[in-house]
């Protein structure tokens, strides 16, 4: 079992809520969950952890906030993760949340600059350790997508009219697509808008 707390980078929103941290398998294509856990009123919780390497995942209900930092020990835990194979140290779990998470939307066109229905749109981040970046959403009837609370960092966005769901996570997928990616940088409150092909 693993003790945390979560903090805030600066003044908490009002609408700070409880917020739920969660641990998945590093692999991400084969997902290996464990259950999520809420924090209480003082922002600590306990989180059960299995043999393995997971990732860590918090989610607040403030809209716009995002998990900006994450220490274990001496470890950097959204850098390295957490080793669930190795004693953990006494110290808690520190979870730092901020807001001004970003947003990014936009239409994506087929080759006639025809708006596509139903296409996948993909945001990844381009720190590859950043799994929990991940982000994907499908185009409506007019080509047009949104992605929300996303954290401020450099990212690629990719677009298919037809994918397998999750291809996206392999890096010998996704290479065959670098010509076509956009490339953005997303500040603080960031809002951007971009046309995929």
């Amino acid at each position: 079992t693993l003790a945390g707390f979560v903090k805030w980078d600066g003044t908490p929103p009002k609408d700070a809520g409880p917020c739920l941290a969660g641990l998945h398998g590093e692999s991400r294509v084969l997902m290996s969950n464990l259950p999520p856990a809420t924090t209480k009123a003082d922002g600590t919780f306990s989180l059960e952890v299995a043999p393995g390497r997971f990732d860590l995942n918090v989610h607040c209900e403030s809209k716009g906030s995002y998990m900006k930092a994450a220490r274990l020990g001496d470890a950097d835990v959204l850098e390295v993760g957490i080793d669930g194979s190795e004693a953990l140290p006494d110290r808690p779990l520190q979870v730092t949340m901020a807001t001004g998470a970003g947003e990014i939307e936009g239409s994506v066109l087929d080759a006639d600059s025809h708006p596509v229905s139903g296409a996948t749109v993909v945001v990844i981040p381009d720190a590859p350790k950043r799994a929990g970046l991940f982000q994907n959403a499908a185009t409506d009837q007019n080509g047009h997508f949104k992605l929300s609370d996303i954290v401020p960092d450099a990212y690629s966005l990719y677009a298919w009219d037809q994918v397998e769901d999750g291809a996206w996570n392999s890096d010998e997928f996704i290479k065959k697509y670098h010509d076509q990616r956009k490339r953005v940088q997303l500040d603080a409150g960031g809002r951007e808008a971009l046309q995929l092909q």
